[in-house]
């Protein structure tokens, strides 16, 4: 069966780090996830309703933001836990 290539980059991203899913998703493929446009997705990015990280050129989204926004959990994208995550660092 053919994929596309957002399908293939995730299934190479769940392979990297050896899980059963992927942790993170390109923008295209969480807009695909939600069944909205990446148009309509990206003022959620702009207005800070959904935590993005940055590497490189790409903007990737994760999973567990895609699923706050989905319960309507609304969690400042500034809260100490969300920014010691997007800048790489843990606990």
């Amino acid at each position: 069966m053919p994929t596309d290539g957002g399908e293939r980059e995730a299934v190479r991203n769940s392979e990297t780090l050896g899980l059963g899913q992927a942790l993170h998703h390109s923008v295209q493929e969480a807009a695909k996830m939600l069944g909205i446009s990446k148009p309509h997705f990206l003022p959620l990015v702009k207005e800070e309703k959904i935590r993005t990280v940055k590497i490189g050129r790409r903007i990737l989204v994760s999973v567990q933001s895609l699923r706050e926004l989905v319960d309507g959990k609304k969690e400042p994208c500034d809260s100490p836990e969300n920014t010691a995550e997007l800048q790489g660092k843990t606990k």
